[in-house]
């Protein structure tokens, strides 16, 4: 008489509930379905051991086969949901790239999505191979950001498009809970790359600077000295027209990438006008045109670094 004044009062609302909880998880998958399946995955799953408690008696247990199979289809539905988000990234064929190698709307859309998986990274780990799959999401990312910089025709631009992109990634990665699922030497790993990656745009993008200045301080004939301060003003002044319009958002790259580059344009370009200045400020007549830059002047222009108001 119990069991069945049981069954009879609680059945049907059980039923319902449970089945709701399928028909949300068969409904169209979409990446922002997410969080609502996990939280209701995990929802179903810690009260499990009551279900399977209050709903012992035979004729009950249709509650535990509805229960179990709430379970799995939320299981399956988010598992297809990242498989679906994967598949997305990997079949992301934009040409358009971010003006000034910024940061790309892929790697905003991935690195957001990952975020949120990984804040839940209990529940996904009760999931199965969705955990696993967070890394691989990550790494199919930074594979396809190597894809789109060769949109870019400027190979120095293409390079800090990297730098940018990473940067951005190793950022969310260290001040969330991926830090934990993919590991300090990911991150290490990561960070050199980005240092490998600026490394590469300066060296690029200011090769003709430098190969305007002598290696070493030498005494130069006037006619020799006022031809170096030629080259070095027209590639000076078309290398910062060209960054005055590319982009360095995070902080402290920026700031990184700066002193870098000041440390080793300024003290080349000092040791160059020592040398030089004496042998023709006497006989130029145009001397502010021929040399227009001071070293002291030099590093203030290198400090407008990056910003399209930035004078020459």
């Amino acid at each position: 008489m119990n069991q069945t004044c049981i069954a009879h009062t609680t059945m049907e609302a059980a039923m319902n509930l449970l089945r709701f909880t399928e028909l949300v998880a068969k409904t169209k998958a979409s990446p922002e379905k997410t969080v609502l399946l996990m939280n209701m995955f995990e929802t179903v799953s810690d009260l499990w051991p009551e279900i399977e408690s209050i709903f012992s008696y035979k004729m009950l247990s249709p509650i535990k086969s509805q229960a179990l199979a709430s379970i799995q289809k939320l299981t399956e539905s988010t598992q297809a949901i990242l498989a679906e988000f994967v598949s997305s990234i990997q079949k992301n064929a934009s040409k358009m790239a971010p003006a000034g190698g910024g940061i790309h709307l892929l790697t905003y859309k991935v690195m957001d999505y990952v975020t949120l998986l990984a804040d839940r990274v209990g529940t996904l780990s009760d999931i199965g191979v969705v955990a696993s799959r967070i890394a691989r999401i990550v790494l199919i990312l930074l594979c396809k950001l190597d894809k789109k910089a060769e949109i870019y025709k400027d190979i120095a631009l293409s390079y800090l498009f990297l730098a940018n992109n990473l940067r951005f990634v190793v950022d969310r990665v260290g001040a969330t809970y991926l830090r934990f699922l993919l590991g300090e030497d990911w991150l290490s790993n990561q960070e050199m790359k980005v240092k490998l990656y600026t490394g590469s745009y300066e060296s690029v993008t200011w090769a003709k600077v430098m190969a305007a200045l002598p290696a070493e301080a030498e005494s130069s004939p006037a006619a020799a000295c006022k031809e170096r301060f030629r080259r070095f003003n027209v590639a000076f002044q078309a290398a910062c027209k060209k960054q005055s319009v590319w982009s360095v958002p995070d902080p402290k790259m920026h700031d990184e990438v700066q002193i870098s580059i000041t440390r080793k344009v300024v003290p080349a370009y000092r040791r160059f006008y020592k040398s030089c200045y004496a042998a023709i400020v006497t006989e130029e007549r145009d001397l502010e045109v021929l040399v227009r830059f001071s070293p002291d002047n030099l590093g203030n222009y290198l400090s407008d670094f990056f910003h399209a108001t930035m004078e020459i």
